[in-house]
């Protein structure tokens, strides 16, 4: 039988902090900070943990929390018709959050568990649109990796009868500015139509030319896309997050 997992950090002002890789009396060592649906789902649910797997081999500490709306136990289905409303109705939710995720790293640099030059952010789906706004928020954040992520919300079934100009302010492509300095990159189907493959080259496409514009000759920008897999051409193949993990240890371990 599996190893039940850990118990979670419990920091005073975030929320709980659960952990995969390398024991945490060993100090601070590399780590990223992903996000997928419940911290659980994330950490030890196939296949949302696959990027987990690989990087725990690797002496690289994963941590994660829950997304809004999620937690162990609840229906994700019902957590993403949860943003929704949210996101028409209260689009703050997502600063609420990140808020408590600054908290969460402040709590993990204080006790010594994660090494701030050697830390990166990966969020699968949804989980990508949060890993890229907190990076932009969070200048410790400088690596950024993104598995069919979510970059706008109105390519989401559940918003199709609202307005898109209502989400312009909480779109990856108006943050870009704070993403300038960041390495980044995103992995989609050529054909999700979930998340939308267009809508991800569109920021990819913003957050180039505003590098670009701002003096960076070679944006360390990057977005491959691959063949389709999964409900509405959705998934990621395990060679994609396998990929993925070798970038982003080569990005953290210097």
């Amino acid at each position: 039988m599996p190893l039940p997992p850990p118990s979670p950090l419990v920091p005073k002002h975030g929320s709980p902090i659960y952990y995969q890789g390398p024991d945490l009396r060993q100090g601070a060592l590399p780590a990223v900070l992903f996000f997928a649906l419940s911290a659980h789902a994330t950490l030890f649910e196939d296949p949302f943990n696959q990027l987990v797997l690989h990087l725990s081999q690797q002496d690289i500490r994963v941590f994660s929390w829950d997304l809004p709306f999620h937690g162990q136990g609840l229906d994700p289905h019902e957590g993403i018709r949860q943003w929704a409303h949210e996101f028409v109705h209260h689009p703050e939710f997502i600063y609420d959050f990140l808020d408590i995720c600054q908290h969460n790293i402040d709590y993990l640099e204080e006790q010594d568990l994660i090494n701030t030059k050697s830390l990166g952010v990966a969020g699968l789906s949804r989980g990508g649109f949060i890993a890229a706004h907190l990076a932009a928020r969070d200048s410790r954040l400088r690596t950024i990796l993104g598995f069919a992520p979510l970059t706008q919300p109105h390519p989401l079934e559940e918003l199709k009868h609202i307005g898109t100009d209502s989400f312009d302010q909480i779109s990856l492509t108006a943050i870009v500015d704070g993403l300038i300095h960041t390495r980044l990159r995103f992995y989609i189907g050529n054909h999700d139509t979930r998340v939308g493959t267009t809508a991800c080259f569109h920021f990819i496409n913003t957050l180039t030319v505003a590098a670009f514009n701002q003096g960076i000759r070679s944006p360390a920008v990057e977005l491959i896309i691959y063949p389709s897999i999964g409900y509405k051409g959705h998934g990621t193949p395990p060679s994609i997050f396998q990929d993925g993990a070798e970038w982003i240890k080569r990005q953290i371990i210097t």
